[in-house]
């Protein structure tokens, strides 16, 4: 997909997302507007990731209702008084939730180690974010003045890399 193509997409995104919020427009008006706009645009593979991360979201959702039910009555009820800040189930290990009623202290182990690498890793990424984002800044906000975008000083962007 093109430049053009994506800042097309992303333009049209913004129109109906000011429309919907304004109320001028149903939430499935706004939805099919923008797959008309992305279907209009798109090439071949664009379609098939979009269809694709929504497969895969369909399926993640069934498999996380019925691989591990909810605890239900004295369970839950016990579960609710003595942590209701806590989800009712806790990743193990990476995708593999468990009802935190249900844990035994090697669950617990291995959900506290889960926690700690999800929340490392997210300390990392986004500081890693944060120095793209950075690095960018300052070679990009120079150029843009008055209602200049991105895509309009590009050659200028490239010429100081």
């Amino acid at each position: 997909m093109k430049l053009p193509e994506l800042i097309a997409i992303a333009n049209a995104a913004e129109e109906i997302a000011v429309r919907r919020k304004a109320g001028d427009i149903s939430r499935q008006d706004a939805v099919t507007a923008l797959r008309d706009v992305i279907l209009a645009q798109a090439d071949e593979p664009l379609l098939k990731g979009i269809v694709a991360e929504f497969a895969g979201k369909v399926l993640d959702t069934w498999q996380r209702t019925h691989e591990h039910p909810a605890p239900r009555g004295a369970a839950a009820q016990i579960q609710s008084e003595l942590f209701p800040e806590l989800p009712v189930r806790l990743f193990i290990r990476p995708g593999v939730p468990k009802a935190l009623i249900l844990c035994t202290a090697h669950d617990w182990d291995m959900a506290r180690n889960v926690l700690e690498n999800r929340t490392r890793n997210a300390e990392e990424a986004a500081k890693a974010d944060w120095a793209s984002f950075e690095t960018a800044y300052k070679r990009v906000r120079p150029l843009l003045s008055g209602s200049l975008t991105t895509a309009e000083v590009a050659d200028e962007i490239r010429k100081s890399a």
